[in-house]
């Protein structure tokens, strides 16, 4: 089993999670960036199980594939890239609109 990620860190960490084998992934002590919940701003543990949140909570005992660790970690819904440029239409042998797509989920964003 694997996990590869990508942690970028300035003021607050950002932790991007590309899935590969793992069934569960714990998230542990990290901070909620999301106005539309309601543990906005709160730190909490959130466990991953086949690439879903199943839980949140203050803390996680059980048993878990991974466990993703680090003080300061701030995690948030998808992100929106709304500058993107495509070739698409006229250009479609430099890109498409699926290998955009692509990319974006890959770099964290959603499509």
């Amino acid at each position: 089993m694997g996990c590869k990620y990508t942690l970028k860190s300035k003021k607050t960490s950002y932790l991007y999670i590309k899935f590969i084998d793992l069934m569960s992934i714990l998230l542990r002590q990290v901070k909620i960036a999301d106005p539309a919940s309601p543990f906005h701003n709160k730190v909490k543990d959130i466990l991953i199980k086949d690439q879903q949140i199943v839980s949140i909570t203050d803390h996680f005992d059980g048993k878990t594939d991974f466990v993703f660790e680090k003080a300061g970690t701030t995690v948030s819904p998808g992100w929106v890239d709304i500058f993107t440029v495509g070739t698409d239409p006229g250009y479609e042998f430099k890109d498409d609109l699926k290998s955009l797509a692509d990319a974006a989920s890959f770099g964290g964003f959603t499509h």
